[in-house]
């Protein structure tokens, strides 16, 4: 009688969302791609594309929210785009589970960029697919059941600890902008950076890797940063070195 009663409440928190708690960053990709904007939406999926490590049913999110959305009629630029992101994000996730989805996309989305994303992801992850989940469908996920975080009152970040700390630094992983270290971390206590060899290599046409940073937080270690191009200021995080020790300064 317990066991059954320990399944049929297991089975419902699976229908209501994930039977297991996600980590305060999972969480927080899953929050934001369920209630924000094209903006939001982007940068979610391109940590997606980035990040490993993360949380199967964050995944979901983000399909549930693709097929909320490809195939409405007036889709602005910035929409597109968001979802042409989240596209790449489910191809990145290397699951078989979301072929169905980009296929859906593929074949009717309502602009041609999607169907043109649709079409190349569905491709790539059929081939490289390391994984084979359930396909997934349209409701498996209730939007609705994610709700907006609560916002500290002494600061703007949603990403905080439940008692409204920063997050310690072993939280980050590789693949993270650098936005959404300071966001989730706070402000180091100081930064140093570097050119590397890179910035010398005359092959190196997009300046991938020139200059690095180190965020130095006292007490925690350091999180190194790479540029991702020399056109843009984007950065992403290369390396997280967990010290104890570390003062803060060089």
């Amino acid at each position: 009688m317990k066991k059954a009663l320990n399944l049929l409440i297991a089975c419902g928190l699976l229908a209501t969302g994930s039977a297991w708690a996600l980590s305060q960053v999972d969480a927080s990709y899953a929050d934001k791609l369920a209630n924000g904007g094209s903006s939001t939406i982007r940068a979610v999926a391109s940590n997606l594309v980035n990040v490993r490590g993360v949380d199967p049913e964050v995944y979901d999110v983000a399909a549930e929210v693709l097929l909320r959305d490809y195939q409405k009629a007036s889709l602005q630029p910035a929409t597109i785009d968001a979802l042409a992101w989240v596209t790449k994000a489910l191809m990145a996730s290397e699951d078989s589970r979301y072929l169905s989805v980009l296929q859906e996309v593929k074949e009717n989305a309502s602009h041609k960029k999607l169907r043109k994303y649709g079409k190349s992801t569905y491709s790539k992850l059929k081939n490289r697919a390391s994984k084979s989940s359930p396909s997934y469908s349209k409701g498996m996920v209730q939007l609705s059941s994610y709700k907006p975080r609560k916002r500290n009152s002494n600061s703007r970040s949603s990403s905080r600890a439940d008692n409204g700390e920063m997050l310690p630094i072993s939280e980050i992983r590789v693949g993270m902008a650098a936005g959404e270290v300071y966001e989730l971390c706070g402000r180091p206590t100081s930064e140093a950076a570097n050119i590397t060899g890179k910035a010398f290599n005359p092959f190196n046409l997009s300046g991938k890797g020139e200059v690095k940073t180190s965020l130095l937080y006292e007490g925690q270690g350091t999180v190194v940063l790479e540029n991702t191009s020399a056109y843009t200021a984007g950065r992403r995080v290369v390396e997280v070195i967990l010290d104890t020790y570390e003062s803060g300064y060089r």
